[in-house]
């Protein structure tokens, strides 16, 4: 202005961050405000104040490139390094597969104890090294949210927060009561049941909004024993539980999906394609029909028989299965006679099926408790009789056949808490009693003694429990003293876990034994796992009595290898579920021995025996021989004809629907040469990544690594202590439970069965702080204190190998799309001849006449200044050479983006075209069938509505999707820019130019 007082001048000066914590965000600052301003050249070259020792220097190019990240790395896998596993070949095959998937949506459908956990997090580490996932939320029964943290935590050093009811308070209570749980941390694990109520499920999607209106992603979702969500399956149509309406709306919030379970098949093709179309909707819709090559596409399922057959694993036992017979028992068989006498009386009587259906559910739940144990079956005697009675004396009520459905329905869904599955099937109990019609006089005799009986023998020493204590008297003592083996005992019921506690304490001790049933607090049941994990020697724990809630998808296989079934499940996935438990990867033992029971004298318990051994034939069908299976049981349990076991096969559903591709040794080789083809491509050599390690300590002002004792003297490392500044979580990376110092070691076989070491990979805590020390100094420019790397060395060769001095510019490409994501990083080399001290760039094949092996002598003052000016008289040309390069480089970086886009828009084309098809063929045919069947079950008809609706509306949003999507690819793949950024200066020189002779 004319007038007024003066005004400073003020500066914006605009920054865009080139690292990688917000790189491409940019940010305006006032130049005046800021303190020491200083301004850099625009290329910021190495100081070269000094020389780094050549083991120094590479280990600082090394650290940066385990750290890049990019979306253009093609088969180089990244993830069998950045895990503490052994790892085995099958093991990197979803990995192998998702890196060339548009968008990741796959079912690991491996065989129980395959190690499916380890697999979704190569899966997860390999997303993440290509930039294509920054936050994942894994969704699991509420069992296995601990163990899946520890997993992830241990194993792959990623850090997640588990948010429930508490961790809801907590972080209210800090930052108050308006904070998003679900947006506190990008890496979250919940359960399945937590997230399904509503209130959970609504923060969840508000977490989602921005401020414009517009719905944000979350990167990718792991969903543990997805099978739990899979619409229930029935004759006639599946229907959505509650956790399957949970999945519905929760995953189209994410870009990537990964569904794991051991059974994804329950027999019902409805049930198993509305679980896939909650995995990938471009794919599958729920219908009775299935694309076979759409679900080879997304399952992987190799089986443990095949893996073994290769000879090849380390960490996997052969399973024999063998049955303990019971001795006949004359109270025990008549209580049995005259339960099959009143079931088949009351299933012989006439009713329609408005009442067949609650007394048979009745008399299924009474035969089951009675195959557990005489305290089961004594309560639900009681809830049996104590309501079907006070029904016939109440005849001014109807029973409520909804109340009944109801609470039928909420019995056919898994439950974690035992107390509550209890309560519930008390309930349908309860309801469908009162369904039954009044007494003939045998129905009297029989329902009278049965009471009497149960109630006299409740908690009397069967013969089972007899023949058990012999069991334990042989395999887990030696010479009357225990030794140091441990079994798992499975139960279907907690009335069976109450009684077997009865008379195993006093008989084997209170310290031996330990009980794990659901519903039990996160605290105490993780005390109970780490007890029977732990070593024998050191605890006195020998017997696990467990319910399936609380031990699903537990690993338990530590020191354990027997395992003995109480009573045999119905459906055969839940025997296969509780085998998992010791039947597992890294399971030490040779072989797993897995018991049952077989009453000598009973044509069930004969029928049983043949339904375990038809599992283990069908294990790679599991699904769909499962629910055929199970209805047979039932059906043979109840007293009517049940189909012959052996005729069953043709009818298996899971056949019909997923045609597997069997693991064999040319799979196994192909998967072994990706993972030598990678560590070659990453140098991750044992050697090397101790040498990077011992480096970063070292000029972090740290004495660096010694050499362990003993029997790893050439192979492991002790550090006594890590700088201050490294962290807690380094710190504790060093030490065991105890407080004693671990030895460290670089490659998995060292750390094999070992309690005294740990095993440093590329994402162990200690590497991860490695690696920032040196990406520290990657932009330094004698800028800060404390700096002690130069980013230059020189190396002398034959001077007969190389004409005259070479000059390698080590490099850093960075490819940011438009949205200011990384798309590519990568390290280059571009060579300089020095020549009459000028520099000159020279073409990269002069870099293939540098040899490997060069020394590193000391040369003369004079020599190391003329290096240095002519470093600092080029940095013209240097700048000029990197504008060439870049410019060079950026339209080949554009075509490969381009044909990934390309690649990926016609991928995305054709899934839609192919489901818009698909769908309209589905309408056509739901049109001409009559649903009145349907109308019979108003649930069922209801559901059948709304999948139609949902069809209509998912046939629209596809429409929209074939338009939109294309368009999408394209942004995420459009190139905004390329920066360089020079990383180091190494010379090669001759050894007449240095006067030193090379060894």
């Amino acid at each position: 202005h004319d007038t007024g007082p003066a005004v400073s001048p003020i500066t914006k000066v605009s920054l865009e961050c080139i690292d990688d914590d917000r790189l491409g965000e940019t940010l305006d600052v006032i130049w005046e405000r800021e303190v020491n301003t200083k301004i850099l050249q625009d290329i910021s070259l190495p100081a070269m104040t000094d020389w780094d020792k050549p083991h120094e220097f590479n280990s600082f190019l090394r650290a940066v490139r385990w750290s890049t990240t990019s979306t253009l790395s093609g088969d180089v896998l990244h993830c069998p390094f950045m895990g503490a596993i052994d790892l085995e070949p099958y093991q990197v095959a979803p990995a192998a597969r998702a890196v060339f998937m548009p968008r990741v949506n796959l079912l690991i459908a491996d065989d129980v104890g395959l190690g499916k956990t380890i697999e979704s997090g190569l899966v997860l580490q390999e997303m993440i090294s290509r930039n294509r996932v920054r936050d994942c939320l894994i969704v699991c029964p509420a069992s296995l949210q601990v163990q899946w943290q520890e997993e992830m935590d241990e194993k792959f050093n990623l850090s997640f927060k588990i948010i429930d009811r508490h961790a809801i308070l907590n972080l209210r209570r800090e930052y108050g009561t308006h904070v998003n749980p679900w947006q506190s941390h990008p890496w979250l694990i919940t359960s399945m049941d937590f997230i399904k109520r509503e209130v959970h499920l609504r923060n969840f999607v508000a977490g989602l909004r921005k401020s414009d209106g517009t719905m944000s992603s979350w990167d990718l979702m792991i969903l543990d024993e997805a099978h739990n969500c899979a619409p229930t399956g029935r004759q006639n149509y599946v229907r959505d539980s509650q956790r399957t309406k949970m999945l519905r709306n929760l995953s189209p919030h994410f870009r990537h999906r990964l569904f794991v379970t051991a059974t994804p098949h329950n027999g019902y093709t409805e049930s198993f394609t509305g679980l896939l179309e909650l995995l990938d909707p471009l794919r599958f819709h729920r219908d009775s029909q299935v694309d076979r090559s759409s679900v080879s596409a997304v399952m992987i399922r190799r089986m443990k028989d095949e893996i073994l057959a290769l000879g090849t694993t380390r960490n996997l036992a052969r399973r024999r299965v063998e049955a303990l017979e019971v001795p006949p028992e004359a109270t025990a068989n008549k209580i049995a006679e005259t339960l099959d006498e009143y079931i088949t009386s009351r299933l012989q009587e006439q009713m329609d099926a408005n009442v067949r259906m609650p007394v048979r559910f009745a008399l299924t739940m009474l035969k089951k408790r009675f195959l557990s144990c005489p305290l089961a079956f004594h309560r639900s005697m009681l809830t049996h009789a104590e309501h079907f009675f006070k029904a016939q004396t109440d005849t001014t009520t109807e029973p409520d056949r909804k109340l009944m459905e109801i609470a039928v329905k909420r019995t056919e869904e898994d439950h974690a808490d035992d107390l509550v599955k209890d309560q519930l099937e008390g309930q349908a109990l309860t309801e469908c009693s009162r369904f039954f019609s009044g007494l003939s006089k045998t129905q009297k005799q029989n329902l009278q003694y049965l009471l009497t009986q149960s109630e006299q023998n409740s908690l009397a020493e069967d013969s089972k429990t007899k023949v058990l204590k012999d069991w334990i008297e042989n395999h887990l003592k030696t010479e009357n003293d225990w030794n140091q083996e441990r079994l798992i005992i499975f139960t279907e019921y907690r009335d069976t876990l109450e009684y077997l506690r009865h008379h195993l304490e006093n008989f084997c001790g209170e310290d031996r034994i330990m009980q794990l049933y659901g519903g039990m607090s996160s605290i105490e049941r993780e005390r109970i796992k780490n007890a029977f994990q732990t070593n024998p020697q050191t605890n006195h724990l020998r017997i696990l009595i467990a319910t399936d809630a609380a031990a699903e998808g537990l690993n338990l296989q530590k020191h354990c290898r027997y395992l003995i079934h109480w009573e045999i499940p119905w459906n055969p996935n839940r025997l296969e579920q509780r085998n998992g438990r010791i039947d597992r990867h890294g399971q030490k033992a040779d072989e797993v021995l897995i018991h049952h029971f077989v009453h000598i004298d009973r044509s069930d318990d004969e029928y049983l025996k043949k339904v375990v051994e038809k599992v283990q034939q069908q294990r790679d069908d599991l699904g769909g021989v499962a629910a055929i299976i199970e209805k047979n049981i039932e059906k043979r349990m109840l007293g009517e004809t049940a189909s012959d076991l052996d005729l069953l096969e043709p009818r298996i559903a899971l056949s019909a629907d997923v045609k597997r591709d069997i693991y064999d040794s040319r799979r196994n080789t192909q998967l072994s040469t990706l993972i030598e083809k990678a560590r070659e491509y990453w140098e991750a050599d044992p050697v090397i990544i101790r040498q990077v390690l011992h480096d970063a300590l070292k000029i972090d002002g740290h004495p660096g690594l010694e050499d362990a004792p003993g029997d790893l003297a050439q192979k492991g490392a002790l550090l006594r202590r890590v700088p201050d500044h490294w962290g807690e979580r380094c710190s504790r990376s060093i030490k065991a439970p105890d407080g004693s110092l671990l030895k460290l070691v670089f490659a998995p076989e060292d750390a094999t069965d070992r309690k005294d070491v740990a095993y440093v990979h590329l994402s162990h805590p200690l590497m991860k702080r490695a690696m920032e020390v040196f990406r520290h100094h990657m932009f330094t420019a004698g800028l800060t204190g404390g700096e002690r790397l130069s980013r230059s060395t020189y190396t002398v060769v034959d001077g007969s190998l190389l004409p005259g001095p070479l000059m390698l510019l080590h490099v850093r490409l960075v490819a940011i799309g438009e949205s200011g994501r990384k798309l590519h990083e990568d390290i280059q080399k571009i060579p300089f001849r020095l020549i009459n001290g000028v520099l000159e760039q020279a073409q990269e094949e002069i870099l293939g006449f540098i040899p490997e092996e060069r020394d590193h002598p000391k040369i003369s003052i004079t020599l190391s200044e003329e290096l240095q000016s002519a470093v600092i008289s080029g940095r013209d040309r240097i700048e000029a050479s990197l504008q060439e390069y870049r410019e060079t480089h950026r339209p080949l970086i554009e075509s490969r983006l381009r044909e990934k886009a390309k690649d990926e828009k016609q991928k995305i084309r054709e899934l839609i075209n192919t489901r818009i098809l698909e769908i309209n063929k589905t309408l056509t045919r739901i049109h001409k069938r009559d649903p009145a069947q349907l109308k019979l079950d108003l649930d069922l008809y209801d559901q059948f509505q709304t999948d139609m609706r949902c069809l209509e509306e998912r046939l629209e949003s596809l429409k929209t999707e074939r338009e939109i999507q294309p368009k999408i690819i394209e942004q995420v793949y459009s190139l905004r820019s390329i920066r360089m950024f020079p990383l180091a200066v190494e010379f090669i020189l001759p050894s007449n130019m240095t006067g030193v002779n090379p060894r």
